[in-house]
């Protein structure tokens, strides 16, 4: 082997370590995401009274955190962090949490609602998605849009990045080729998008799924949902935001 064979020996064994090291690197994070809700547009269409519209914020702010290792991922609300001013809504955000298994394929839900935490175990549903040629910059990382479907007629718009290899996102999105940092469902009125992103000191004993709550399948928590929206006077509620509510689509 001459000279100039073994410096491009080197040359390649140094871009082989440095590309393995930085794969390793950018598979386990930790981001924060914001969470907006256009609270006062929820009501439109429901027979709610005045009185009671005018009292809600407009927008409601919580905080998440969602951490990243070995295949799995945890996404929980950020108490210390947020600023939710509507006491339903903190009542809501306060111990729900999700666990995603991304190699079974399986959730794990936390939620709490009407004063009770429930377990709802699920799989992962498919999302359709078309990649656009759309970009935007989101806590410093570059990232493409990508337009979404859920329960045939919900659009979902989101930003990932190809340099966070992980196919997760906020909620129970995901199967983009690169973590979601932005996500918005408009007929939901919500947007999350990352205002932070950690790729080291990752706590990945963390990351285990919740277990203290009541059990309860999909069918029988959406009964329970549509059951309790009647008692409080709300009618039309869509059919998709409870199971969305349920499934993960929002915690």
């Amino acid at each position: 082997m001459n000279y100039k064979q073994m410096i491009l020996l080197l040359v390649f064994f140094a871009a082989a370590i440095s590309s393995t090291k930085a794969q390793d690197f950018v598979t386990r994070v930790k981001i924060t995401f914001e969470k907006k809700v256009k609270f006062n547009r929820g009501f439109e269409g429901n027979d709610i009274p005045d009185e009671l519209r005018e009292q809600q914020p407009k927008y409601d702010i919580s905080h998440y955190n969602f951490v990243y290792a070995g295949g799995q991922s945890l996404y929980q609300f950020e108490p210390e962090n947020s600023n939710s001013k509507n006491e339903t809504f903190k009542m809501v955000h306060d111990e729900n949490s999700l666990f995603i298994d991304y190699n079974t394929k399986q959730t794990i839900a936390k939620k709490s609602f009407f004063q009770e935490d429930y377990i709802v175990k699920d799989s992962i549903k498919p999302i359709k998605w078309k990649v656009t040629q759309e970009t935007r910059n989101i806590a410093g990382y570059e990232c493409r849009k990508a337009i979404g479907r859920i329960y045939d007629t919900v659009y979902l718009i989101a930003f990932y990045c190809e340099q966070l290899v992980m196919k997760a996102g906020p909620e129970a999105v995901q199967g983009l080729p690169g973590m979601i940092l932005g996500l918005a469902i408009p007929r939901w009125n919500t947007t999350w998008f990352a205002t932070k992103v950690e790729l080291a000191n990752i706590n990945e004993a963390a990351i285990v799924p919740p277990n203290k709550g009541k059990k309860l399948s999909d069918k029988e928590l959406v009964d329970l949902f549509m059951k309790k929206y009647k008692e409080y006077g709300i009618k039309d509620i869509a059919p998709e935001k409870v199971q969305g509510y349920v499934k993960g689509y929002t915690l």
